[in-house]
C-alpha cells in the first residue's frame, strides 16, 4: 500500500486509486451503453458491450466496499443528519435544477417532474398509475448510498444480536 503525508497524517493512497478505477469503470460503462444496457449504435461489437456491461457490475461494489472499509461507529440520528446534509440535501438542489429546466423547457410536467424526483429511477423510466415517470440520470446514486449506509449502520449495531 502506498501512503503519502497530508496534513501530519498518512494517507493511504491505495483507496484513492479503487476510487479513481471506480470512476473510470462508470465512465466506460456509461460510454458505451444507453441507460437500459443496451449497446449504442456505434459500438455495435460484442466485446466492447461486454466490457460496459462488467464495468457497470463492479464500479458500484468498488465504492459501497471502500464507504465501508472508512466505516466508524455513530449514533443513527448522527448518520441520518450527516446524510441528510451531505446526500439529500444535493439531490434535491441538483433535482429542483433539473424540474426548473425540463419545465422551461417542457420536457415534462410538474407532476411527473415530481414523481421523477421522488421515486429516483437512475436510467429507465417506470410507468406508476398510467403515469410515466422519467429517469434522472445519475443522481440517483446519492439516494441509494443515503439508505445503504443507514441501513449498514443498523446492521452493524446489530450484529451482537445474530445467533
Amino acid at each position: 500500500m502506498q501512503s503519502v503525508e497530508t496534513s501530519g497524517k498518512k494517507r493511504d493512497r491505495t483507496f484513492d486509486i479503487a476510487r479513481g478505477l471506480g470512476m473510470i469503470l462508470i465512465i466506460m460503462g456509461h460510454t458505451f451503453t444507453n441507460g437500459a444496457f443496451k449497446p449504442y449504435a456505434f459500438t455495435t461489437g460484442a466485446v466492447i458491450h461486454a466490457v460496459s456491461l462488467m464495468a457497470f457490475a463492479a464500479n458500484l461494489p468498488i465504492f459501497f466496499v471502500v464507504s465501508g472499509y472508512f466505516y466508524r461507529e455513530k449514533r443513527l440520528p448522527d448518520v441520518i443528519k450527516g446524510g441528510i446534509n451531505t446526500l439529500l440535501v444535493p439531490y434535491v438542489a441538483a433535482n429542483a435544477i433539473w424540474l426548473v429546466i425540463n419545465l422551461a423547457f417542457n420536457f415534462t410536467n410538474l407532476k411527473t417532474g415530481l414523481l421523477s424526483i421522488l421515486f429516483g429511477f437512475g436510467s429507465v423510466g417506470m410507468t406508476i398509475h398510467n403515469t410515466f415517470v422519467p429517469p434522472i440520470g445519475a443522481l440517483w446514486f446519492l439516494i441509494a448510498l443515503f439508505l445503504a449506509t443507514i441501513i449498514f449502520q443498523i446492521v452493524m449495531k446489530n450484529q451482537d444480536l445474530a445467533p
